[in-house]
């Protein structure tokens, strides 16, 4: 048995926790961004509107992709003791 699998690309816990997947599409958005810091964010040439767009085209596309296969769950509640 293992805790973490790889399937389609999603990290896959056995706790059916989210909390690795969601912290792998954060790493990778954040490192887009990081990517991006010299070539856009701090290109005097290029105007907000075009800095937008490409942020839309590239960040959010790192952060949700294979969200439509993520199961959301609410956790039980904890019984008082």
């Amino acid at each position: 048995m293992v805790e973490d699998s790889i399937y389609l690309g999603s990290t896959i816990s056995s706790n059916l926790s989210l909390d690795a997947e969601l912290n792998k599409r954060i790493g990778k958005a954040a490192t887009t961004m990081a990517y991006l810091a010299d070539r856009v964010w701090d290109n005097s040439i290029l105007i907000t509107n075009t800095k937008m767009q490409v942020y839309k085209a590239r960040v959010p596309s790192q952060l949700l992709c294979g969200n439509e296969a993520w199961t959301l769950y609410s956790p039980p509640p904890k019984s008082a003791v």
